[in-house]
């Protein structure tokens, strides 16, 4: 991953947290789209960050929510508040939480090669963070990256863990493995043991490598 640390302080230059609140989501867009030398991209709005995917660069920027929701009476449910929450601001900042996941779990487990850590960059006095950009999804049912059909059947018919995550993943990963099918069972064990809220939008693949690139969790 290539970043310049002064290039990203300057896109971001104008931002604000004060005033980045679930209103001023799309204004922070805009404005971000507005600035001066800011390449290309698109944007993703989760319930716990606003991901800034640029089209000619290897990196996505990470800006952390509280994650919160309240009852919307207009709409009669619960709706998500975004609040910008870096360090902490108020309650759990989610990308922080990832940093500590890498450095307390998964840091020396020996499955670091499937998480993107999380390099957190000051604006001012408030972080944001800076993650690998991976090459796809697993969220639109892509295509799958396995490479023989034999390690999608290995995963089905040998794995003795169960999880929710997709067997096309899973062979991916297995094969990031060597085929070796007890160390991929150990890996779903890990998984299941010290994440919460993984699925099809929090993995995906860099290459023909697996990885998980959102494992903060989210607490309601």
């Amino acid at each position: 991953m290539n970043y310049n640390v002064n290039e990203i302080k300057e896109i971001f230059s104008f931002f604000n947290p004060e005033k980045f609140t679930d209103e001023d989501v799309d204004d922070f867009i805009d404005e971000l789209a507005n600035h001066n030398c800011v390449p290309e991209f698109s944007w993703e709005l989760g319930a716990t960050k606003c991901v800034i995917i640029f089209y000619n660069r290897d990196y996505v920027v990470k800006i952390p929510f509280n994650g919160k929701m309240e009852w919307d009476y207009d709409t009669d449910d619960y709706e998500f508040q975004y609040f910008y929450n870096g360090g902490g601001k108020e309650g759990w900042d989610y990308c922080q939480l990832e940093q500590e996941y890498y450095i307390d779990i998964i840091e020396n487990s020996g499955f670091e090669q499937f998480f993107l850590k999380n390099e957190a960059i000051k604006v001012g006095n408030w972080p944001i963070y800076i993650q690998q950009k991976i090459s796809e999804c697993c969220e639109n049912y892509p295509a799958p990256r396995y490479r023989s059909v034999d390690s999608l059947y290995r995963v089905r018919t040998e794995s003795k863990e169960k999880t929710k995550l997709p067997d096309e993943w899973l062979a991916v990963c297995l094969e990031n493995l060597n085929g070796n099918i007890e160390k991929l069972d150990e890996f779903i064990s890990f998984l299941k043991n010290n994440f919460s809220d993984l699925h099809r939008g929090n993995i995906g693949y860099i290459g023909h490598q697996a990885v998980v690139l959102d494992y903060g969790g989210y607490d309601e």
